[in-house]
């Protein structure tokens, strides 16, 4: 997710404040989750879904399955992200 904007930007301090703002805007529900549990009240399926990060200890039956998941979903993304920026490189022009 954050190899698309951090490709384009040429300063350095733009692109932490970019990885900073998609870190923020990922963890913010685990983060309201912790402080207002009430406002998934209702809503477990919801919870589950967002908070299923930070809480991956809970789901021990379904880690070894997750685990070889990610992993594939990691490495394609890799791939991806690798020949993605290949490409960007060739096309930049060097000072």
């Amino acid at each position: 997710m954050l190899v698309l904007p951090l490709l384009r930007v040429r300063d350095t301090f733009q692109g932490l404040l970019i990885a900073f703002l998609l870190w923020t805007v990922t963890v913010m529900p685990t983060a309201v989750l912790l402080y207002r549990p009430d406002l998934y009240e209702g809503r477990d399926r919801l919870r589950d879904l967002i908070a299923l990060g930070p809480n991956l200890i809970w789901f021990d039956s379904m880690m070894l399955r997750l685990g070889v998941l990610s992993l594939g979903v990691a490495l394609v993304a890799a791939w991806g992200a690798l020949v993605l920026g290949a490409r960007v490189f060739e096309r930049t022009e060097l000072r």
